[in-house]
C-alpha cells in the first residue's frame, strides 16, 4: 500500500527578516527572490523528506540521517552519530565566538526561533553547508548512503515546488512530501528530555539547523 502524502503548511522561517529585507529594496521584489531561490528547492525538500517522512532511522529525525546509512545499523548507533555532528556544530559555533557571549547567545536565540538576527543566521547557515559538504565527501566510500541519497533525490524530482502566500504580515509556504518506498526495520522516537543535557544541546543543534537551508533564507543571505 502506498504510503499517504503529507502536506506542511507553516511559516516560512525568518519570515519578518525577508520582509523586512524586500522592505529596504522593493516590496514587489518578493516573486523574483522566490523565483531565484527554486535552485535551492530540491535540496530542501530532501532533507524535509529524509526528516519527516522517509527517515531510515527515527520516526521524525533530523535530515541528517540519510548519511548515515551504513555507518550506524540501529536507531541507537544512528542516535549517537547524529548527537556527535551536533555536538561538533555547537563546539565550532561557540568556539569561534567565545569572546563574544553576547553574540553566542543571539546565535542561540536565532537557533531556537527566538531572534531573526541575519548575522546569526548567515552564521548558522553556513556552520549547516560546511556540515554537509564534509557528509557528502562520505558518500564516495558509502554507496548504501549515496544510493539512498540518489533515490530521495529522484523522489523529490517528482514533487511540486514550494507553494509561498502572503497573509497577516507573514511569509507562509505549503509543500508536500511523498516517498515511493516505504523503509524496513524499526525506528524510533526520540525524546530529548531523557538525553544527558549537553546531548539535549546537541540534538536541538539537529533539529533546529535545517531552517536555515530554507531556499528562502539561502537566497536572503547571498542577496543581502
Amino acid at each position: 500500500m502506498a504510503e499517504p502524502i503529507v502536506t506542511v503548511n507553516s511559516l516560512v522561517p525568518f519570515g519578518d527578516s525577508l520582509f523586512w529585507w524586500l522592505g529596504k529594496t522593493r516590496a514587489d521584489e518578493l516573486q523574483e527572490l522566490i523565483e531565484h531561490s527554486r535552485r535551492f528547492d530540491r535540496a530542501y525538500l530532501a532533507w524535509e523528506l529524509v526528516r519527516r517522512k522517509r527517515n531510515p532511522f527515527f520516526l521524525e529525525g533530523t535530515g541528517f540521517e540519510g548519511y548515515l546509512i551504513g555507518a550506524a545499523h540501529s536507531p541507537d548507533e544512528a542516535l549517537h552519530h547524529v548527537l556527535r555532528i551536533g555536538e561538533g556544530m555547537l563546539r565550532t559555533m561557540l568556539t569561534l565566538h567565545r569572546n563574544d557571549p553576547r553574540f553566542r547567545n543571539r546565535l542561540m536565540k536565532a537557533l531556537n526561533g527566538e531572534l531573526e538576527d541575519p548575522e546569526a543566521i548567515e552564521e548558522w547557515a553556513a556552520q549547516l553547508g560546511a556540515t554537509l559538504a564534509r557528509l557528502r565527501v562520505n558518500l564516495l566510500n558509502n554507496p548504501q548512503a549515496d544510493a539512498f541519497h540518489n533515490s530521495t533525490y529522484r523522489m523529490v524530482g517528482m514533487l511540486p515546488p514550494i507553494a509561498y502566500h502572503e497573509g497577516d504580515d507573514s511569509l507562509k509556504q505549503t509543500y508536500v512530501l511523498a516517498a515511493k518506498d516505504s523503509l524496513d526495520g524499526a525506528r524510533m522516537s526520540v525524546d530529548p528530555h531523557v538525553l544527558k543535557p549537553s546531548e539535549q544541546d546537541a540534538w536541538m543543534v539537529v533539529q533546529g539547523i535545517g531552517k536555515f537551508g530554507h531556499p528562502l533564507v539561502r537566497q536572503y543571505i547571498e542577496s543581502a
